[in-house]
């Protein structure tokens, strides 16, 4: 038997202040709230004031394994997740080899580390190569939560709509991310005044606009539902706000960063802000925080790409695009967009919305016998985000010295809490 106390915490409520109580864990289930006389517990933790909401989910991380375990293991994954707050992960089918068969999403299902759930993505396609593809109702029987081709775009029209009407009589999720190679070919950031100062070759809006065009006319085709990962134009919102309009069973998400910041923080070539898709202009970033407000944008997610140092740290052109994020994704949202988009539209972005991108069933108000699964945000206790605080095994991270308004205090799921010093 264990028993794990928690003292002073506050327990969100929706549209309500958050309720001031202790809370009493035994063997991983809620077992008790108290007030005053505090039950003996095994282990106690003092939340300090922490705001428990629902544990957060982020729904696409590269995890590394199998076979690069040198960028990430799973076990550093597991730390990075639950230091950021992170409950539930989904992981893109980017390993070595890919996770586009029955093996290969079993491997991913039987990762669970300190309580961290961790969803597979099956490849759309056989090795994510976009040409034939793979056995999706297999995989989907193995555990598969969603289809993606990880973070590649499928160039083929034909193949992504046989995909749709596959997917659809079993209702499987297909995620993806629309980017035209052949259009961003040789671009390093995007494509406009900072890009032609900097002296470099440009990714323009077009390579994602095109294919968000294509995508929503094959969902307008085949009525299939279709998830549109990593937008970040406004030209893209605006499409995607059409469709939905129209009807069409279209969702979309975004990155962290690139709902954060613009191009701009490229100047001076920081090659931690080059990631995919590229960081725009700033009306595009007031597009997509407008987009995130309204519901238009039903999800983010922390784009969480990490690098060792020999494909990072080189000269901007030769630097692989992506950053470690798992770790700062929620803070810097936090310190960034809740000012914007208000506390429960914040925290359904991480809780709801990925969720039902995963087909995962929205977490209940806390009550007596459920699982645990809790993340508690400081909201009153700001600090400077450093190195010290990155638990991914690549350091790739471009928020190094940035003042982060909120931090996770602690991470809950069953038994295992894991705290932040």
């Amino acid at each position: 038997m264990s028993r794990l106390r928690i003292d002073n915490l506050r327990l969100w409520q929706s549209s309500q202040a958050p309720t001031e109580t202790g809370l009493l864990i035994e063997n991983g289930v809620v077992e008790a709230f108290f007030s005053d006389s505090a039950p003996h517990a095994d282990q106690i933790w003092d939340a300090g004031g922490a705001v428990a909401v629902p544990g957060l989910v982020d729904a696409g991380v590269v995890a590394g394994a199998p076979g690069l375990e040198h960028i990430e293991n799973f076990e550093t994954l597991t730390l990075a997740a639950m230091a950021g707050g992170f409950t539930d992960v989904a992981v893109w089918p980017t390993g070595n080899p890919v996770a586009h068969d029955q093996t290969g999403i079993r491997f991913v299902s039987q990762q669970h580390m300190t309580g961290l759930s961790v969803h597979p993505i099956g490849a759309i396609t056989r090795d994510a190569a976009g040409s034939q593809m793979a056995e999706l109702y297999d995989m989907a029987k193995a555990g598969a939560r969603a289809f993606a081709d990880g973070r590649h775009s499928i160039a083929s029209a034909a193949l992504l709509l046989r995909a749709l009407e596959y997917a659809r009589p079993g209702g499987l999720k297909i995620w993806h991310h629309p980017f035209d190679q052949s259009l961003a070919a040789g671009g390093q950031m995007h494509e406009g005044v900072v890009s032609t100062t900097m002296g470099l070759a440009g990714i323009p809006s077009l390579a994602e606009e095109v294919v968000v065009q294509r995508d929503i006319a094959l969902v307008r085709y085949s009525g299939a539902p279709l998830h549109l990962c990593g937008i970040s134009t406004a030209t893209s919102v605006a499409m995607v706000r059409a469709a939905k309009a129209e009807g069409l069973p279209i969702t979309a998400s975004c990155y962290v960063l690139n709902a954060v910041f613009d191009h701009s923080a490229l100047r001076g070539f920081n090659a931690q802000f080059k990631v995919l898709p590229p960081l725009r202009t700033a009306s595009d970033v007031a597009a997509i925080q407008a987009a995130l407000a309204d519901g238009i944008l039903d999800a983010l997610q922390s784009g969480h790409q990490p690098w060792d140092a020999e494909s990072k740290d080189l000269e901007f052109a030769y630097a692989k695009p992506g950053a470690a994020m798992l770790d700062a994704a929620v803070v810097l949202s936090l310190t960034q967009l809740k000012p914007v988009l208000g506390f429960d539209r914040w925290l359904h972005l991480w809780t709801a919305g990925p969720r039902a991108m995963l087909g995962l069933a929205e977490l209940p108000p806390l009550q007596v016998g459920q699982q645990a699964r809790l993340t508690f945000l400081d909201t009153e206790h700001p600090f400077t985000y450093t190195a010290a605080h990155l638990k991914s095994k690549s350091r790739n991270s471009p928020l190094f010295g940035h003042h982060m308004q909120s931090r996770v205090a602690a991470t809950l799921v069953g038994h295992h809490l894991y705290i932040n010093e």
